[in-house]
């Protein structure tokens, strides 16, 4: 099994290149001979396009989805960096010679670079405004420890951190915990790939 394009969601809803993206999907449609008797007619991918992004027509995205984070919402140096570790680790295997000649790893190489610069971006602007992180935004597993420990210097009791449970990881589906788990299980599948490989 094997991809015949990759897609970018991102790209889909850009105002700039949204229709471009939609052409791609339908020309990938198009190129199957089980559904490309079922898809429209060229001239109306445009006006799906606006009708699905610009008017927000149609069945719920991922930009609809309850719980998702809020604007304003940062992360910390910390968790933009195992971003930014991730994404060029996984620049580096779709740029091997392995998979340099495939449609699909090359499109895939330069969404992954182009969010990745994006996010170096980020962390830049951290550093640079030495912006200050609330409890709330995602913190990380270092700088939630660094923290605690200067509440606990500044004569906090153990049992009243001055942190909110959500900021502290004891409620049952916080931001922090939802990415530690998602780091763990990567790199658990990274070692067994590795072990493969090897």
């Amino acid at each position: 099994c094997e991809p015949v394009a990759v897609i970018s969601a991102d790209k889909l809803t850009d105002l700039n290149v949204g229709p471009s993206e939609t052409v791609r999907i339908a020309k990938i449609l198009m190129n199957n001979p089980k559904i490309s008797e079922h898809v429209i007619d060229k001239e109306a991918w445009g006006c799906i396009w606006r009708e699905l992004i610009l008017k927000k027509k149609g069945l719920r995205t991922v930009y609809n989805r309850p719980g998702r984070l809020p604007r304003g919402t940062q992360f910390s140096p910390e968790m933009l960096e195992a971003m930014i570790d991730q994404l060029d680790r996984l620049i580096a295997k779709y740029n091997s010679s392995d998979w340099e000649t495939k449609l699909t790893a090359i499109r895939l190489v330069e969404l992954l670079a182009e969010h990745r610069d994006k996010i170096k971006d980020e962390l830049e602007a951290i550093k640079a405004d030495n912006r200050e992180l609330s409890d709330t935004d995602i913190l990380g597993p270092e700088e939630r420890k660094r923290r605690m420990e200067l509440k606990r210097q500044q004569g906090t009791s153990a049992g009243d951190s001055g942190f909110s449970k959500e900021a502290l990881g004891q409620t049952n589906e916080t931001k922090s915990e939802y990415f530690m788990t998602i780091e763990r299980d990567m790199e658990k599948r990274r070692k067994e790939q590795e072990k493969k490989d090897a």
